[in-house]
């Protein structure tokens, strides 16, 4: 699912959207203006790649949900407020298996 470049800000306060699309693999929600991720998003369990590049979104904002997507490879989180700055100037575009 692309999302991506439609200006949104909000997936709802809960999530609850995410929290039935259980079989997405893929979504897209780069260059948009989200400030956070609802906790919904662990309810996506079949995701493999969550792309969040160029938003506004904190990594004190990113959810412990994160972690329940077991079956996710491809997180990325590039040029968010405060992730390159975390990270060192690292690849933020790598697969999750390869970030330490």
């Amino acid at each position: 699912l692309d999302v991506s470049r439609n200006c949104v800000r909000t997936l709802g306060a809960r999530g609850t959207l995410l929290a039935r699309l259980t079989s997405l693999t893929e979504l897209s929600l780069a260059r948009n203006r989200l400030r956070r991720v609802p906790p919904g998003i662990g309810h996506c369990t079949a995701l493999t790649s969550l792309n969040l590049y160029a938003n506004r979104v904190r990594l004190d904002a990113l959810p412990a949900e994160l972690g329940q997507l077991g079956r996710l490879r491809k997180l990325q989180l590039g040029y968010n407020n405060d992730v390159d700055a975390y990270v060192g100037g690292a690849n933020t575009h790598a697969a999750a298996d390869d970030v330490s």
